[in-house]
This record gives C-alpha cells, sequence and structure tokens, in this order.
C-alpha cells in the first residue's frame, strides 16, 4: 500500500466520522429532551470510537425513520379522514339542495 493510498484512507475514514458526529449531533439537538441530557448525549459521543459511532449512527437514523414512518401513517390517517369529512359534507350538502329543488317543486 502506497503511503498516498493509506494517507486517503484515513482522511477518508476522519472525513465519514466527521461527518457521522456532526449528523449525530444536530440531530441529538433536535430532540425534545432536557438541555442536561443533551449535554451528556454530546459530551458522550467524544468517546466513542469508531466502530461504536458507527453502530449509534446506524441505530439512530434506524428510529428516524421508524419514526417518520409513523408520521407519514398519522399524516395519511388525518388526510383520509380530512376527505371523508369534505365527502359527506359535500353529500350533505347535495341532499340539502335537491330537498329544497324538491320542495319548491311541490310547492308549485
Amino acid at each position: 500500500m502506497s503511503v498516498k493510498m493509506f494517507l486517503s484512507s484515513i482522511f477518508r475514514k476522519y472525513k465519514d466520522r466527521e461527518y457521522r458526529l456532526i449528523l449525530v449531533k444536530d440531530l441529538i439537538a433536535g430532540l425534545e429532551i432536557d438541555d442536561n441530557q443533551k449535554s451528556l448525549y454530546l459530551d458522550s459521543l467524544e468517546v466513542l470510537d469508531n466502530s461504536s459511532l458507527e453502530r449509534f449512527y446506524n441505530k439512530l437514523t434506524s428510529v428516524i425513520e421508524i419514526i417518520e414512518e409513523d408520521e407519514n401513517k398519522i399524516s395519511f390517517q388525518k388526510n383520509k379522514l380530512e376527505a371523508y369529512k369534505i365527502n359527506t359534507r359535500e353529500e350533505q350538502d347535495k341532499k340539502q339542495e335537491l330537498n329544497s329543488f324538491n320542495l319548491i317543486l311541490d310547492n308549485i
């Protein structure tokens, strides 16, 4: 292995680690938890080795994917319910309009 490849490999690993640290820090900062708890999580990141950071990153992204999936399901259900309410309201309006029209015809 040449020196250039060795340095490139180290730089890539460093870059990946720094990238993951930045992402994890941003994710932790966005959590709705106590500030002291956030500080503990952020401080603990500094002592993680590369494999532990990789595992933590993978678990965290998996949890976020699950949360996003749940939020998407909830959003879909809300949209479906809203569409149902709108359709029901439109049907009721049509029935009322027909009843009004029939009442007018009956009075003629």
